[in-house]
């Protein structure tokens, strides 16, 4: 066999390891935002009882082509369930998603899509010129962090 072939018959071989470390992490950055938009609309709230998405989309005043993409994304990541067009909340959902309920998490997601997602602190700047001198940034050195 050719030094040439060889090299192609390589990238087609996987490596020994996969790449979930990694790919569940990108993908954890899209399921936690799109958790935050339904807590915003309130979206588990109209599910208390089961609907169908366009009743849910317009309860809720969301695209309804888009909408049902957003809730078999919900579905996929096991926040709703989904039998024969009808979508009912999981037990995840019922327990820590609704408003009323006492486990309410909604604006715990709210505060740490707001604080820490959307404001990353620039660790390329401290990575390069060392810890921060503004104490409202010292939290990210501290024993904790």
């Amino acid at each position: 066999m050719t030094q040439n072939k060889l090299k192609n018959l390589e990238l087609f071989t996987p490596p020994e390891i996969l790449p979930t470390l990694i790919t569940d992490l990108t993908q954890g950055i899209d399921t936690f935002s799109i958790l935050y938009h339904a807590t915003r609309l309130n979206l588990f709230d109209h599910l208390k009882e089961p609907k169908n998405a366009s009743s849910l989309c317009e309860s809720v005043g969301i695209n309804t082509r888009i909408g049902e993409k957003f809730l078999n994304y919900l579905v996929g990541s096991d926040f709703l369930l989904e039998k024969d067009g009808i979508y009912s909340l999981s037990k995840t959902a019922e327990t820590y998603l609704i408003t009323d309920s006492p486990y309410y998490l909604g604006n715990y997601i709210a505060y740490y899509f707001i604080h820490k997602l959307s404001n990353l602190p620039p660790y390329d700047e401290f990575l390069k010129n060392g810890p921060p001198t503004d104490p409202k940034k010292m939290w990210v050195f501290d024993e904790t962090s």
